[in-house]
């Protein structure tokens, strides 16, 4: 069963920004493209790895001018600085901006020292028009100008440091005059400890004395670093990794239903998720009997986090389900539950913001067999199904996308209905 789109006007249904404001353009001719987004694909970094890279051939293809400029922006500094090196999917996003170098007649403007812990959106894009138009004024109008900061070119351990080597790299320097910051090593043991740096020439030398035999090291690999390397016109270093280890959005190979759950868990926990909108049915239950149908706005703001509405909200009358129930709401205050049934918020619970085994036991309860793991796609995308055997729409189950880790159906027949 396909999902329900929102509405033809939504521009978050598939197609709609597309075919509304990107196909109308390609009888006219251009002379590039600049393109700043990638905020809501953090928690899909290894998918974007594929998706952005795509998107630009097709652009290219839709106007038939060949490989015309396409320059971007690397996504900024944003949300709070952590104590100590670990793991971020902005991080890993970056990366996959970096990655898309690799096609012909594309640029990427750095942004990771003017953005804001507390504003997605930074004020200062004068500079950010600033290096996307060094971009364009040295590769597409043959001006001599620098275009980029160091970008990562290669590594080689050297005793108890790690040299890494850049490209754009005249100049190496750092925009406080101090020693380079947010760089970490890590040994065989994959365990990141910040790490000592030292400018030498055109390449730098990374050590700690925590890791005596390093064997990868990362610079500004977090959501909001203290990145302070630039090249000598002070533009900035892209952040990078010098190794491959696994990263936290790539898809995951699992034991088992509970394991999925777990490392559901891991990966949005504390983490904010994108809002979105989705419009679905209600049926309604008394005594186990229906009693009617409804049209019900679901609004996710947090990850897991399900506040279901019916009504007109700016009225301030709706229903709301809170606590395992549905409310309703007038004037803004409670004034009575509501008997129902839907699938998404009878499971939905508040997974990432409880404890995991919850989740599980709750799941359990559904009747959905959690040893049973299996492939398949939702929505044309690679997921699991736990529970069941994909087509069997009679055992209870869950759907769990593999790249984004994210719920997309859960299936249990109750004694007064199917809740799907």
């Amino acid at each position: 069963r396909q999902p329900r789109f929102p509405s033809p006007d939504n521009p978050n249904s598939p197609t709609v920004l597309y075919g509304a404001m990107v196909a109308p353009l390609t009888p006219y001719t251009i002379r590039g493209v600049i393109w700043y987004q990638g905020e809501a694909n953090a928690g899909a970094a290894w998918q974007y790895r594929t998706l952005f890279p795509a998107m630009i051939r097709d652009w290219r293809r839709a106007w038939g001018r060949g490989d015309f400029p396409f320059l971007f922006v690397q996504l900024p500094n944003y949300m709070a600085r952590n104590s100590e090196p670990g793991e971020s999917t902005w991080a890993e996003l970056r990366e996959a901006q970096a990655l898309t170098l690799g096609l012909p007649n594309t640029g990427m403007a750095v942004t990771i020292d003017i953005g804001e812990a507390d504003d997605i959106h930074p004020r200062n894009k004068v500079e950010v028009g600033h290096r996307l138009a060094r971009w364009a004024l040295a590769d597409t109008y043959g001006r001599d100008v620098v275009e980029s900061g160091p970008l990562y070119a290669s590594s080689a351990v050297e005793g108890s440091a790690v040299r890494v080597r850049f490209l754009h790299a005249d100049g190496l320097t750092t925009s406080d005059g101090e020693a380079p910051k947010a760089l970490a090593v890590a040994g065989e043991d994959r365990h990141w400890h910040w790490a000592d740096a030292r400018i030498d020439g055109e390449s730098l030398l990374v050590s700690s004395p925590d890791v005596p035999r390093p064997v990868a090291v990362r610079y500004a690999w977090a959501d909001n670093p203290e990145a302070t390397l630039t090249g000598g016109v002070g533009l900035p270093a892209s952040p990078f990794r010098t190794d491959d280890w696994p990263a936290l959005t790539a898809p995951k190979e699992m034991a088992d239903g509970r394991a999925l759950v777990r490392a559901m868990h891991e990966r949005y926990a504390d983490r904010w998720y994108r809002d979105f909108m989705l419009v679905q049915d209600v049926t309604y239950y008394e005594e186990g009997r229906e009693t009617g149908q409804e049209r019900m706005t679901e609004y996710i703001s947090l990850p897991g986090r399900v506040r279901a509405i019916i009504g007109d909200i700016e009225e301030g009358d709706a229903d709301i389900y809170v606590d395992g129930a549905f409310h309703r709401f007038e004037d803004g205050q409670p004034a009575g539950r509501l008997p129902t049934v839907h699938a998404v918020l009878v499971t939905g619970f508040d997974v990432y913001a409880q404890d995991p085994e919850r989740t599980i036991a709750q799941l359990e309860e559904l009747g959905i067999d959690l040893e049973r793991l299996s492939e398949s796609t939702w929505n044309g995308r690679p997921s699991w199904v736990v529970g069941a055997a994909p087509g069997d729409d009679e055992t209870p189950q869950m759907w769990v996308e593999k790249e984004r880790l994210l719920c997309v159906r859960v299936l249990s027949h109750r004694p007064y209905g199917v809740l799907d």
